[in-house]
This record gives C-alpha cells, structure tokens and sequence, in this order.
C-alpha cells in the first residue's frame, strides 16, 4: 500500500482480485461502485512483467483507489 500524487494504491496478489475489487465495491466503508478503467503496463526485464491496472471511484466519498496486480 502507498499514496502517490494523493491517491491511494494497493498491490495485491492476482489470485485475490476478485474478492478485493468485490470488498471494495461492497464494503459500506468503501463504495468504490465506479471502476474508471483498466489498463496494462509491460516491465520487460521483469519476470512477471505485466501490470494490470484497475482505477476505481467511490462517488459517496468522493474517494479514487488504484488497485494493481502483475501477472506474466
């Protein structure tokens, strides 16, 4: 978990997605009911060298959260 340019993100395992970006959604203390969209990084050096990249927003709280996973 680290904040960057104000922004909350959090990289999880791929396995977990589901149920985190659920959680997220679901969880009254979150409401991160909008998913703004995904998008992919390639690190070639690295060996899982995808990143997949969710931005989501609550709009109750007027909050954005980053949510990322790397996969090969």
């Amino acid at each position: 978990v680290e904040v960057r340019y104000g922004e909350l993100t959090v990289t999880i395992d791929r396995e977990h997605i589901a149920r985190a970006l659920r959680f997220l959604r679901d969880d009254g203390r979150c409401r991160f009911e909008v998913l703004i969209d995904i998008c992919g990084v390639d690190y070639p050096e690295r060996a899982e060298r995808f990143d997949v990249v969710y931005h989501l927003l609550s709009p109750r709280l007027n909050q954005r959260i980053r949510v990322k996973i790397s996969t090969d």
